[in-house]
């Protein structure tokens, strides 16, 4: 269950990379082009791509928050289960600490300085 768990924050942070990837992928190669406007340029787009993939599954895979479904918190106390209710918890936490929004904000502070090139 925890490795499912594991893989489903997986595929959402990789979703979210893959979309904001997508939409920042003209600005970065335009400005790119625009700043270098050499071959090297191409290199450097890859790299940014790269970035934001890392940056994103990084952010929204949180795995030092779902450790505790396998170790337990304290000397008298067990690990958490993680049932149905709990995996609705880790799936949609609130606003910055969900694998949605934290992939989204941190791949997108990533690009601002391309937004504001632009």
């Amino acid at each position: 269950m925890f490795l499912t768990l594991l893989a489903v924050t997986f595929v959402i942070s990789l979703l979210v990379s893959w979309i904001v990837a997508r939409i920042f992928a003209k600005p970065i190669d335009d400005i790119l082009q625009r700043i270098i406007s050499d071959l090297i340029s191409k290199a450097w787009v890859k790299y940014l791509n790269f970035a934001i993939y890392v940056v994103g599954i990084s952010s929204g895979v949180r795995v030092w928050e779902l450790k505790r479904y396998i170790s337990p918190q304290g000397p008298n106390m067990q690990a958490l289960e993680l049932n149905r209710d709990r995996w609705v918890l880790e799936v949609y936490k609130n606003h910055n600490r969900k694998p949605a929004g934290a992939s989204l904000a941190a791949a997108s502070f990533l690009c601002h300085p391309f937004d504001c090139l632009l």
